[in-house]
């Protein structure tokens, strides 16, 4: 698979996903599924977390990715698609 250069780069500033209110849980369990990934595959990517991930398209990702962004779990640094967990 190539890698897309307009996908973002995720980098963990962490907080617990356990403990966000307002979202329901399986929000939350998709959200704790993508920081794992992102915490243990370095650099990767939205694209990437769409490979790894079963029946997620990469439009749930990206929502996934904004709410944890949002509720400043992860950080996009570096270029503008660069993220930050």
């Amino acid at each position: 698979m190539t890698e897309s250069t307009n996908s973002p780069k995720v980098e963990l500033t962490y907080t617990p996903v356990a403990v966000i209110d307002g979202i329901s849980d399986g929000v939350k369990e998709e959200i704790a599924s993508v920081i794992d990934l992102i915490a243990n595959n370095e650099g990767i990517n939205a694209n990437n977390i769409v490979a790894k991930t079963d029946n997620k398209s990469k439009p749930s990702i990206e929502r996934y990715l904004k709410l944890a962004r949002d509720l400043e779990i992860i950080e996009f640094k570096g270029a503008s698609k660069t993220v930050i967990i």
